[in-house]
């Protein structure tokens, strides 16, 4: 852990954004705090509430027509559907995905 977070140190400053799914796990995996997270597991909610969370594949295959996970983990699949998720939220705003794959039938046009 010790390597990687100095690899992550060297790259990423204050400023920078990170996107990803569940970045709290990962982040404390390495023992980092980072004030600048874009975070789709808790962007787009669960119908259950705060404190539970959707899938990554879940999310993809609701908001991106994608089916993500299949077979062996590629992480960076997963950092391409973190990425098209944020996409969605900031270009259709905050309230996009709230109440799950309706809102793409209400005229979002992915």
């Amino acid at each position: 852990p010790d390597q990687v977070r100095a690899a992550v140190l060297r790259v990423v400053d204050a400023d920078d954004v990170l996107v990803g799914h569940s970045l709290d796990c990962d982040l404390r995996a390495l023992n980092l705090a980072h004030h600048r997270c874009a975070d789709t597991a808790l962007l787009y909610g669960h119908p259950r509430g705060p404190g539970y969370k959707k899938a990554l594949r879940t999310l993809a295959a609701e908001f991106l027509d994608r089916e993500i996970q299949i077979g062996a983990h590629d992480s960076a699949e997963d950092a391409r559907a973190a990425l098209d998720l944020f996409e969605l939220k900031v270009r259709f705003g905050p309230e996009f995905g709230a109440r799950g794959a309706a809102a793409r039938e209400e005229g979002a046009d992915l």
